[in-house]
């Protein structure tokens, strides 16, 4: 079996974001290879647009990483928590836009 750096393909997320938490450059890689996609189709179904995305995808695991020490296993699973991340910031980035575009169409 082939891998990237240490660990083993079968890897739980817990389990790589373990080695995240500690450092571990090949884990936070291994992480955001196995869910980039799903998380940039959920921001493209949100804007319509690649390029912003592409961008949202990457404001989302730059939040994830930064909070990755607040994500708790046995609270659930970790695609259900970046899921959340990703909604989250989803909706603030739709509220400063639309506050955005009231600004410039009140001027």
């Amino acid at each position: 079996m082939k891998t990237t750096g240490s660990g083993s393909l079968t890897e739980s997320d817990p389990e790589i974001i373990e080695r995240a938490r500690v450092g571990d450059p090949f884990a936070w890689e291994k992480l955001v290879v196995r869910h980039t996609k799903r998380i940039y189709n959920l921001c493209y179904r949100f804007v319509g647009r690649a390029d912003q995305a592409e961008d949202l995808t990457q404001e989302v695991f730059i939040k994830v990483f930064r909070n990755l020490g607040n994500y708790k296993p046995e609270s659930g699973n970790f695609l259900t928590w970046l899921i959340s991340v990703s909604r989250n910031l989803l909706i603030d980035h739709y509220r400063q836009s639309k506050e955005e575009m009231v600004t410039i169409s009140t001027e």
